[in-house]
């Protein structure tokens, strides 16, 4: 056995292409941050928000950290990632603390998706059953959107499924991926291309055709709500709310960034890519580029065509409001609008909204991969148990990583039910859930750019392994660094300030831990007689 870190070589092998590369990236990103919180963030940022603006302003600093970090990952291509650069340039426990607090939210949000997911499937059934006049299958919906129950059975379920998948490893990871990637790409080019239509024909008019023609707006339907109209007046303090700077830059600062969230995503897989010095700089840089792109796209499609219906029935919908002896009688996301605008056509309908589904769930598979490998970092370099360093010979996964991460992500699906039931108010709204999530994975975001800025500097021998570019005399890694620094110590401030009091325990109680563990491990280490300094003077082996 090493003497220094767990063992002589990981067991890890570099099976990953540069489109997979990619895919984990944008996968890891699109889901629930753009087609939820593109709509349901209004009453915790305020509905003065203006969201395609506040996706641009956030994709500053989501393209700049994004790029420092995958500058950094051509020159330490590593499992665990930042957390390896950052422990090897701001010092072991900085390293440690940071990661430590990315992969709690990262785990507990992995849960979360699971049951985000069973939301965006009961959305599909019940716009199947609404289209098809199936009693049947849209009350299977309203069960998936709305019951408890279904929520913890089926996201277990989807879980333990992808759980299962990271056992397998990440070539079966990849082309699972990769297969649910294209399947969701092409529903969200169709619809673009349907918010696009509209703002052709009308806008808001063809808005209102189309709504009160629907099983929703139609009084002469069992699904019935409300008339185009009704809901417009219902949701007036939605949609008529001036635009707001504050609320702009509350959404940037928690939803877009949180909609963001994963752009690193590749980083943390570093020992399993193969070309690194090439697959880096695409699945990180050109990733994020593509997902700033589309958020801003599909989002100013949806809020520049039929926006106005969209934010007053949200308002109606976040609010519970009973019109006609009704209350809302589908979940208010961005693909709601775009299946309302091609009812019609019930096929086409369902699609665009499974694709909202098959984002979610592809969120799923990056979040517990790129987890699981951080926790194998810490152990390998003998910060955790080393247990948690075993890899599979057959499978070349780290198992117990990846089951202690799952299992996090179990209590995950617990929490987001209970919160979103009232019953255990911990976090609180769904805007503070976010926000102590956001403020979790963004302190490894803010401790990187730190790291970016000193790299060239403090360990240049590290930085010369990798793509070094200059811009004159300045590396371009301290120059992106530097601006994700300044972007994200302003997003930690206001994702701070949007925690309620019972998220400030909860990071405490966690920060608190990891300066248990830190302090266990490192005097386990010293009683064994093994050189602690040594580990972090270099990068760990293949």
């Amino acid at each position: 056995m090493s003497k220094t870190f767990a063992r002589d070589a990981t067991g890890l092998v570099r099976e990953i292409g540069w489109f997979t590369a990619m895919t984990t990236v944008m996968c890891y990103v699109i889901g629930g941050g753009i087609n939820l919180h593109s709509v349901r963030d209004f009453p915790g940022a305020g509905w003065g928000a203006n969201i395609p603006l506040g996706f641009a302003i956030g994709a500053i600093p989501a393209v700049c950290t994004a790029w420092a970090f995958a500058l950094m990952a051509t020159s330490m291509p590593r499992s665990g990632g930042p957390y390896v650069w950052v422990s090897r340039v701001l010092g072991p426990y900085a390293g440690f603390v940071a990661s430590w607090a990315w992969w709690f939210g990262t785990a507990t949000a992995y849960g979360s998706l699971a049951v985000w997911d069973v939301w965006f499937w009961g959305l599909c059934l019940q716009l199947a059953g609404a289209s098809t006049n199936n009693v049947g299958t849209y009350n299977a919906g309203t069960v998936l959107a709305n019951n408890p129950v279904a929520w913890i059975v089926v996201g277990l379920v989807i879980l333990v499924i992808f759980w299962a998948l990271a056992i397998l490893g990440v070539d079966i990871y990849g082309k699972v991926l990769n297969a649910m990637f294209i399947v969701a790409v092409i529903g969200s080019f169709i619809t673009m291309g349907v918010y696009a239509a509209a703002a052709a024909g009308g806008g808001e008019a063809a808005m209102a055709t189309a709504w009160n023609a629907s099983p929703f707006g139609n009084p002469a339907t069992q699904f019935y709500y409300a008339s185009y109209d009704q809901v417009m007046a219902a949701g007036a303090p939605g949609w008529t709310a001036p635009f707001s700077w504050s609320a702009t830059l509350t959404f940037m600062a928690v939803g877009a960034i949180w909609a963001y969230i994963g752009y690193t995503a590749t980083a943390f897989i570093g020992g399993e890519v193969k070309t690194p010095k090439r697959n880096m700089l695409i699945g990180l840089g050109l990733g994020t580029i593509l997902i700033a792109v589309y958020y801003v796209t599909i989002s100013q499609l949806m809020y520049g065509s039929v926006g106005n219906f969209v934010k007053a029935y949200a308002y109606c919908d976040a609010n519970g409001i009973v019109i006609n002896g009704n209350s809302p009688s589908v979940v208010a996301v961005l693909p709601t609008f775009a299946a309302i605008l091609v009812h019609g056509n019930p096929a086409l309908a369902v699609y665009i909204a499974i694709t909202g589904a098959i984002w979610l769930a592809n969120d799923i598979p990056p979040f517990l991969i790129t987890s699981s490998r951080t926790l194998f970092a810490w152990a390998f370099d003998r910060a955790f148990p080393l247990r948690f360093a075993e890899v599979s010979d057959r499978w070349h996964s780290p198992v117990w990583a990846v089951n202690l991460t799952a299992i996090l992500g179990v209590l995950g699906v617990f929490q987001t039910t209970g919160e979103d039931m009232g019953v255990t108010p911990i976090l609180g709204t769904w805007f503070a859930v976010v926000a102590t999530q956001t403020f979790m994975d963004v302190v490894m975001m803010w401790t990187g750019c730190l790291t970016a800025m000193m790299l060239p500097y403090l360990r240049k021998d590290l930085f010369e392994k990798g793509a070094s570019f200059k811009i004159g005399p300045l590396p371009l890694l301290a120059a992106l660094g530097f601006i994700g620094f300044i972007a994200n110590t302003y997003v930690l401030v206001v994702s701070a300030g949007a925690l309620i009091p019972g998220g400030v325990p909860v990071l405490m109680v966690w920060f608190t831990l990891s300066i248990l563990v830190w302090l266990y491990m490192q005097t386990k280490n010293r009683d064994m007689g093994i050189d602690v300094d040594t580990i972090y003077a270099e990068i760990p082996p293949e």
